[in-house]
Order: structure tokens, then sequence, then C-alpha cells
């Protein structure tokens, strides 16, 4: 009874923990009490990996990845092998979070092998979701799409509920991948089914509203987009969930520009602010580039200042790369071994 009751806790916690960080600690503290009260290893254990997500959540990147070490190190000691999985698997998304694909890809590997053995499949569909979501960053969209269909196949099969976000990434990467009406399909889908659930309904609707926008956008289909756009990004500030959404803030600020908009200069300032916040460089690039040509009519001097401080992000941008592939290899041959 008590395990099921912590198993309960822990996937409502892992179903909020991106969307509300706050109560997603408040659960987390009250896991551990239960756990450390009913003596349940499995439980103390997910409540310390659920931690490290909220540490690297919060850009705590060093003391995220020292825990997660030490606690795969005391796993291993003890022979934990099945717990072991749920670390290798958060190991992966702390490095998607960081934006180290190959790394991450290669920890959802280990996981993978070790699932055979031990299947888990709450946890496989997430491994299955999270690969996907690789390929969706790296742009290549067609495995992308067959690893999210193996995720949504292996979730039917033990969930009767469907999972939104999941559901979500589907959509947005046939956005991406230029299939609009296939996505505009798995978006209204994904939107009538939250709006028979209140807690969820707000801000997955202005998500699902700000994509849909997008797909209109770049349909040239401009009215339907300002009507979805209409609101939605103000509602998300307004929520302090900016942070989450910050490439449906970039494709606002593109429309903004090609419709004239008076008051663009306000959410290109936004996204400049929490771009740099997040160390979203890419992003970041992208807002300077868009400030400078904001200002390239009115004012060429400072159009020239964002256009080189673009310039020197893109810069930063190319060192980084160059220094993850000297370091990838080392790295990936000591998770393989």
């Amino acid at each position: 009874m008590i395990f099921l009751k912590i198993d309960k806790i822990v996937k409502n916690i892992e179903d909020e923990i991106y969307l509300n960080k706050e109560n997603s600690i408040v659960k987390i503290k009250e896991l551990k009490s239960i756990s450390i009260e009913n003596n349940n290893y499995y439980g103390i254990i997910k409540a310390e990996i659920l931690m490290c997500k909220i540490m690297y959540l919060n850009f705590e990147y060093k003391l995220a990845l020292e825990k997660l070490l030490s606690i795969q190190d005391e796993l291993l000691q003890k022979k934990e092998k099945e717990l072991s999985i749920e670390v290798t698997k958060e190991l992966g998304d702390y490095y998607i979070f960081i934006k180290d694909f190959s790394v991450a890809l290669n920890y959802y590997k280990l996981a993978l092998k070790l699932l055979v053995k031990y299947p888990k499949k709450n946890i496989e569909w997430r491994i299955y979701n999270n690969i996907a979501v690789i390929y969706t960053e790296i742009k290549d969209y067609n495995v992308a799409i067959d690893y999210y269909f193996k995720a949504l196949e292996i979730q039917n099969e033990f969930n009767e509920s469907i999972n939104i976000v999941l559901y979500l990434n589907i959509g947005e990467t046939f956005k991406k991948n230029g299939e609009y009406e296939v996505a505009i399909n798995y978006l209204k889908f994904i939107k009538d089914v939250i709006s028979c659930d209140p807690d969820k309904c707000d801000f997955y609707e202005n998500i699902i509203d700000l994509h849909l926008a997008d797909i209109y956008f770049q349909m040239d289909k401009i009215d339907k987009a300002s009507i979805l756009f209409d609101g939605k990004i103000d509602k998300i500030i307004a929520n302090a969930k900016i942070s989450m959404c910050l490439d449906l803030l970039l494709v606002y600020c593109k429309f903004l520009l090609k419709t004239n908009a008076d008051n663009i200069l306000y959410y290109l300032e936004i996204g400049l602010q929490y771009s740099k916040k997040n160390n979203a460089l890419e992003l970041m690039m992208e807002f300077l580039f868009l400030i400078s040509t904001y200002y390239c009519d009115s004012n060429v001097k400072t159009s020239k200042f964002y256009f080189k401080e673009a310039i020197e992000v893109n810069k930063k941008i190319i060192e980084k790369l160059n220094k993850e592939r000297g370091l990838r290899l080392k790295e990936n041959i000591n998770i393989l071994n």
C-alpha cells in the first residue's frame, strides 16, 4: 500500500516538475519524509534524483551532476541495478538540458540495455520520448517521429490516460518537419483533451495556441496567426513561465516584426533578458539579430551595435561546439566503460 502511495507521488511530481517547480519541491520533501518514515529506499532515492532535476532546472549544473554521480556510485556499491536505471535516465535528462546530446544519447542507450533485464515501462517510454527530443533538436525529424511513436506505443500499453507533453512533442515535430496539417491535427486533438482538465488547461492551451499560430504564420495565414497569438505570450509572462517558451517568444517577435507591430521591442528585450539568464546562446543570438533588424531603419548605430553583439555570441557558440567535440569522445568512452 505504501509503495503505491509513493509511486503515485513520484508520478505526480514527474508530470508537473517542469510546469511548477515550487510545488514540486514541496511534494519531493513530502516524498522523502514518507519514504524515510516507512524505510522505503526507492522513495528516498527517487526524492534525491528529483531534487537533482530541480537543481539543474535552476541552473545549478555542477551541483546537480555531482549529486547524480554520487547517487549512482552509492547504488552501484549496493548493487541496486534497478534503481541505477533511474539515475542513468536522469543523467541523460541532465545532458539534454545542457544540450550535450551525444552524451545524453549514450546514457539513454545504457538505460535501455538495463531495462531489457529489469523492464519498467514507465521509464522506457520516457527514454524513447527524450531520444526523440534529441533527434528533434538536431533536426532529424523523421527519426524523431519514429521514436515518439515508439514512446506512444509503450505509454499506451500501461497507462490509459493521455500524456499531454508527448502528444505536444509529436505535434511540434511534425510542425518543424513542415507537415503542417498533421501537426494541426495532433495539436487540436490534445487541446480538446486538456479542455477537460482545468489544472493543466490554461498553460498548455496557451502553448498549443502558440504552436498553431506559428504554423499559420509559416503558411502565411496572418489573420489566423494573429488571433491565436493574441494575448498568449502575455499570459505566459504573467505566470512566470516564459523561460520555458523562449522559442515561441522568438516566433512571436518575428511575427510582430513582419506585421510592423508597435510593441515589438518590449518582447525582444524580454527574450534577450531570459536567453542570457538561461545561457541559451542560440536564442540569444537570434534575439540580438532581430533587435538589430528592428533598429536598422531608425538608428543605424544601435543596429550595428546589436549586430556586433550577435556576431560575438555566434563566436561563443562555435567555440563551445569545438570544445564539446574535443571532450565528447573521452566522455563517451567513460560512459560505455
